[in-house]
């Protein structure tokens, strides 16, 4: 293989190494948040917390909206009761 061949293959390699970093620690960034909250909600099911009041505890520690702090809390309290 020639140099510019050899240039080329191996420029590619370290940049499809790098898109695969960054997509790998977004992806394990929002599993971990994911978890976060699922431990958080759990926490505060034992307490026991309102559910308004874990719906505001994830608003303010995630910066969820009202609706996306509605509905993790729903999911988690349905997997509770099962």
């Amino acid at each position: 293989m020639c140099n510019l061949s050899q240039g080329l293959l191996e420029e590619g390699w370290a940049e499809g190494f790098e898109e695969g970093l960054v997509k790998g620690r977004a992806e394990g960034f929002e599993e971990a948040t994911e978890h976060g909250m699922q431990i958080l909600i759990q926490t505060m099911l034992e307490v026991p917390f309102s559910r308004m009041r874990m719906e505001e505890k994830l608003m303010t520690a995630y910066g969820l909206t009202a609706e996306a702090a509605a509905e993790k809390v729903g999911k988690y309290m349905a997997q509770q009761e099962k």
